[in-house]
């Protein structure tokens, strides 16, 4: 779980728009939805997106989500935890397969932004 990096994507609203995200994090941490990631966004409302949404918008199997082919308009968040690991398990777009890459390729992308994300290790969500 340590080097598996899972992509969610989230719904969210900034400026009376509703806009889409991948958030990028380590399988064995817990993702401040409602914190961090609320905040790096800018966002007033923020939820995970619902299955049909993400698959349909990213043309990607449910499961398979990656940072890689999304969107140019989805933002694509990084928790600096990834890019701690010296390599990362990934989606590949479809369920069948997964990427092994070093997380340093992730910013290259262009429309990553690497950000604490998580919550510490032990903290409770406060939900």
């Amino acid at each position: 779980m340590e080097d598996c990096a899972n992509t969610m994507v989230v719904r969210y609203k900034k400026d009376g728009c509703e806009h889409l995200a991948a958030i990028v994090t380590l399988g064995s941490l817990r993702l401040d939805v409602n914190g961090a990631v609320k905040g790096v966004l800018g966002a007033k409302r923020i939820s995970f997106a619902r299955r049909e949404i993400a698959t349909e918008q990213s043309a990607m199997e449910f499961g398979g989500i990656t940072a890689f082919g999304l969107p140019p308009s989805w933002r694509v968040l990084v928790d600096a935890a990834v890019m701690e690991r010296r390599q990362v398990v990934m989606g590949a777009g479809i369920r069948e397969a997964k990427l092994l890459l070093a997380p340093s390729v992730l910013p290259q992308l262009g429309n990553v932004e690497v950000a604490q994300l998580t919550l510490p290790v032990g903290e409770p969500d406060g939900a």
